[in-house]
């Protein structure tokens, strides 16, 4: 078999001449990291605590992501979007034993890559149907704005409480892991352990920190 059909996608893409690189190439390879990732999930979903496994996944993939985000700056927020969606599905389709893991669901949710190539390739092409921001990034984005207006200074870590409580009046939803783990779990303000709720936030103003490229909508 010769050596170049042994290559990954990306490893073939990022050889592409810069001229020959259309599109299609870029979809590919996106679609085949997202695809890893969620087969990731699978494997991880069956031994590891379900809190732990999309970050594990995600931690699988880094590499690659870091190989192709130089020709798709936003690939690391289409991956995790991928990913997230399919834990959801992963959850929808098990049962808990009462450990944190989930079991009994049977075969393992597939990837679609043929619907995966085609939203990926709208990201970063500017075609295809409306795409607005995702749901994820709109609730970073309120949650950033209420840390903004609580803690001006930057400070926030000192009025977790406070930021709380105004993330549960506005109605942001908390990590949907803990209610999962926590059945009195509803809310941010339920949270009490401290670091879980810091590092929630501090994903969630991460997210909203990231650049999020124009759709044809916004531009209209």
């Amino acid at each position: 078999m010769p050596q170049g059909d042994r290559l990954d996608p990306v490893t073939r893409v990022l050889r592409l001449p810069a001229k020959r690189r259309g599109a299609e190439h870029l979809a590919h390879a996106a679609t085949y990291i997202t695809d890893m990732a969620r087969e990731k999930a699978n494997k991880f979903f069956r031994e590891t605590h379900i809190d732990e496994v999309e970050m594990q996944a995600l931690s699988a993939v880094q590499w690659q992501v870091d190989r192709l985000s130089v020709l798709i700056p936003n690939l690391s927020q289409i991956v995790r979007d991928s990913l997230h969606q399919h834990m959801e599905h992963l959850r929808s389709a098990g049962a808990s034993d009462g450990t944190g893991r989930r079991t009994g669901y049977g075969q393992a949710v597939q990837p679609r890559p043929s619907s995966e190539a085609r939203s990926v390739q709208a990201e970063f092409s500017g075609q295809g149907g409306k795409r607005g921001p995702k749901t994820g990034y709109e609730d970073a984005a309120r949650a950033a704005g209420i840390v903004a207006r609580l803690a001006p200074e930057g400070d926030w870590e000192k009025k977790l409480d406070e930021i709380c409580e105004a993330l549960d009046a506005e109605k942001v939803p908390c990590p949907k892991t803990w209610h999962a783990k926590d059945r009195t779990c509803t809310c941010w303000a339920d949270k009490i352990e401290r670091p879980i709720v810091i590092k929630a936030l501090k994903h969630r103003l991460g997210l909203a920190r990231q650049p999020r490229k124009p759709t044809p909508e916004t531009l209209a």
